[in-house]
């Protein structure tokens, strides 16, 4: 019973998790609505990978079918930062100058974005945006690819930056 709570708050807090994503936290995907896609996790890559999303509904995971990735690497992202649902708020998905979600960390908001594969002028404007906004504390950014992370953390030192992954039962 404990664990069917816990699984309704984490997908209260995330809107949709992978089934691996779910295993990592000891939680079925029993009684969930599923919808297994052959995905890229980064925009233009190889290979992809089968995935099953999961969510309270049938109606979630289709409405929202072309941003099942992009909820899962949210949602690693506050796995990774081991944020509870209450420091944690999903933003506009997909909005250009809004940040994915919003992190409450050490009493401060953060913004949050996870990036697929955005051009180098996209990166350059969000990052600008979330910095010069005056509201967030910094910039946490979130990509499937180890090399773009080491990348972008070069290139912006005072952001955190993470390698998420919500597709392999290994993390990269």
């Amino acid at each position: 019973m404990v664990l069917q709570a816990e699984r309704r708050q984490v997908l209260r807090a995330d809107r949709t998790l992978s089934s691996v994503q779910l295993a990592r936290l000891g939680l079925e995907t029993g009684g969930l609505a599923t919808l297994t896609l052959s995905i890229n996790p980064l925009a233009n890559s190889t290979p992809q990978h089968d995935v099953t999303f999961c969510a309270f509904s049938a109606v979630t995971l289709r409405r929202e079918v072309r941003e099942l990735p992009h909820l899962c690497g949210l949602a690693a992202v506050r796995q990774i930062l081991e944020l509870g649902p209450e420091s944690w708020q999903l933003g506009a998905v997909g909005a250009s100058v809004r940040p994915d979600a919003v992190a409450t960390i050490g009493g401060a908001a953060w913004a949050v974005e996870f990036d697929a594969g955005y051009s180098r002028g996209v990166i350059e404007r969000k990052m600008r945006a979330f910095t010069s906004s005056g509201v967030y504390a910094g910039t946490v950014w979130a990509t499937t690819s180890p090399l773009r992370a080491q990348r972008l953390q070069a290139r912006y030192p005072a952001a955190r930056v993470l390698c998420v992954d919500y597709w392999s039962i290994h993390q990269t």
